[in-house]
């Protein structure tokens, strides 16, 4: 190991503020990431009070259980049972129902929102093991990847974004369109939409983290160094000999000056 290298860098207990604020950043992220698989994967978006009888169980983006349910628009008058994944073949007959434009959105934006949040987070991860345990010193310019940085950034903000339009938008219409589920005032939104509310305001934390830490990079980037390593460097003889040499003619100028000026002799008057 270069002890050069030892000698520019600090451990980690001794980071700068900015440091901290990158890794709080992906602190913030893990967590966004966790709350938001969960809220994705399980089928509890919408539940039916349990007391009370309806063929309607729960919904989720990507499951929907019914008991006996029977749609009056069915020709068939088909009773379902069970928990079905919402692309089943089976349900084809019901799609439209289960689907309004306003549900497919949410599974769509939903599913962009896992991509950008699962791409921001290992990137970030990535430019983490990248500076390793050590950082460089603070008064130098860090050379980040900042390509990758900002694509992180920007990712994570659009994940915040679209995931606090995606979860307005899916409240609202719950609350608004009463067509979609029978007994809509026996239902409510159930803690997969929380977890995932959850998710969505750690994802705007960590947005603005990343942000502001991109911002302090590009500012160090743009600045000059704050100092200058002089160590091994000699000045020129040339400049040294010429100083010494004008200071030589000045000592014989003045002395010459002394010489010539004329003697005061009291007995001239």
């Amino acid at each position: 190991m270069d002890p050069r290298d030892t000698k520019e860098k600090i451990p980690w207990t001794k980071r700068d503020g900015k440091r901290w604020l990158f890794e709080g950043s992906i602190t913030l992220s893990s967590i966004s990431a966790f709350f938001f698989l969960i809220g994705f994967s399980t089928p509890n978006w919408i539940v039916s009070w349990p007391r009370v009888y309806s063929g309607f169980k729960s919904i989720g983006l990507h499951h929907i259980c019914l008991a006996g349910m029977v749609l009056p628009a069915d020709p068939d008058q088909i009773a379902y049972h069970g928990c079905w994944w919402i692309f089943s073949d089976n349900l084809d007959d019901i799609q439209t129902w289960i689907w309004p434009a306003w549900f497919a959105y949410t599974i769509a934006a939903m599913c962009f929102c896992f991509i950008f949040e699962a791409v921001s987070l290992i990137l970030v991860l990535l430019l983490w093991v990248k500076t390793g345990r050590f950082q460089r010193k603070t008064d130098q310019k860090k050379k980040e990847n900042l390509c990758m940085l900002q694509t992180a950034t920007a990712l994570t903000v659009a994940a915040a974004f679209l995931e606090s339009l995606t979860l307005l938008v899916f409240a609202l219409m719950f609350y608004q369109d009463r067509n979609w589920l029978p007994n809509q005032h026996f239902n409510y939104l159930s803690y997969s939409y929380g977890l995932t509310l959850v998710s969505c305001f750690m994802s705007i934390f960590s947005a603005i983290a990343q942000v502001t830490y991109v911002l302090i990079i590009r500012q160090e980037m743009r600045e000059p160094p704050r100092e200058v390593n002089l160590q091994g460097y000699m000045p020129p003889m040339l400049s040294t000999s010429m100083h010494g040499g004008s200071r030589n003619l000045l000592d014989k100028s003045a002395s010459a000056s002394k010489a010539t000026l004329p003697q005061y002799d009291p007995r001239t008057f």
